[in-house]
């Protein structure tokens, strides 16, 4: 099987990239206030039954903190797990992020920019998902896959399982399949040769985010419009349940998020990266305990 074409950053991208990392560590951005300040809250819906959330096994990366977490130097590392979740509904079970393959450097980080695959690859001992699927739920059936959003390390596991039905955002679908020169590498082949249905966030505000999608039409699990490090990026929010939000690629819901924890993985240049920034600062204004740090 031949692989798309992948867009590559040009050698300005990467300097400029590189060059900009490390400001964050000595002049980190402050806090939109105004932005903040002009949020307003629409409320939560009142769900109608309770869902189960587990975490698979999956073995940390120890990375530096600076590299994840604007400004901060203490703890000097900090662990960081490609982390998939099973979700337990009445109506299905499904999976969040499936985000490690087995031979995931010539299948997966081959396609990245040779100056990032050092920096993102995982452990060694790392778990495929289809493994820890098959620790954690011993023969239980998995109804479909529900990526936060479409890069490689929330998808790739499902390389492992040829078929599981996938369930995404349409915008983001769109945005990773279009054209003959695939945006993001280790991607377009997860997707491949598998039922896919789409839904776009055309649901209520709820809370301070402004679109929602009602995933079985009970108020038990809502998606969320995150968009900026990806053009369809969500949050997932079931919410009766201990853990309540999955975010993606977020450290800590009261850090000073860097744009990008590895800068060339960006999907477009400084606007979306304010419009990322914008999107967790919603997340900062949820009631205390909501928001979950997904990666």
């Amino acid at each position: 099987m031949v692989n798309a074409p992948v867009r590559q950053p040009s050698l300005t991208a990467c300097c400029a990239a590189f060059v900009q990392a490390p400001i964050g560590l000595f002049r980190p951005r402050p806090p939109d206030h105004d932005f903040l300040n002009r949020l307003t809250g629409a409320g939560l819906p009142r769900p109608q039954h309770t869902v189960r959330i587990r975490a698979l096994r999956q073995v940390p990366k120890s990375v530096p903190t600076a590299g994840i977490v604007e400004g901060t130097r203490r703890p000097r590392r900090i662990p960081l797990a490609m982390t998939t979740f099973v979700i337990e509904h009445p109506y299905a079970r499904f999976i969040v992020d499936p985000g490690m393959c087995t031979d995931v450097a010539p299948r997966v980080l081959s396609q990245l920019p040779a100056v990032l695959r050092v920096a993102v690859h995982p452990p060694a001992d790392a778990i495929p998902t289809a493994a820890a699927l098959t620790e954690s739920l011993d023969g239980q059936a998995v109804d479909f896959a529900l990526p936060t959003h479409l890069h490689w390390d929330h998808i790739c596991g499902l390389l492992d399982l040829p078929n599981m039905p996938l369930r995404v955002h349409r915008r983001e679908l769109e945005w990773v399949t279009d054209g003959a020169v695939a945006p993001v590498g280790g991607v377009r082949e997860s997707l491949r040769d598998r039922p896919i249905s789409t839904f776009d966030l055309d649901g209520p505000p709820v809370s301070t985010f402004q679109r929602s999608h009602d995933l079985f039409g009970d108020g038990a699990v809502l998606l969320v419009d995150l968009a900026g490090h990806t053009p369809g990026s969500m949050a997932r929010s079931p919410m009766r349940t201990v853990a309540c939000a999955f975010t993606p690629c977020i450290a800590s819901t009261r850090s000073r998020i860097r744009c990008a924890s590895f800068p060339l993985t960006t999907t477009a240049p400084a606007p979306r990266c304010w419009a990322e920034e914008q999107s967790v600062a919603s997340g900062r204004r949820l009631p205390e305990g909501l928001l979950e740090p997904r990666h």
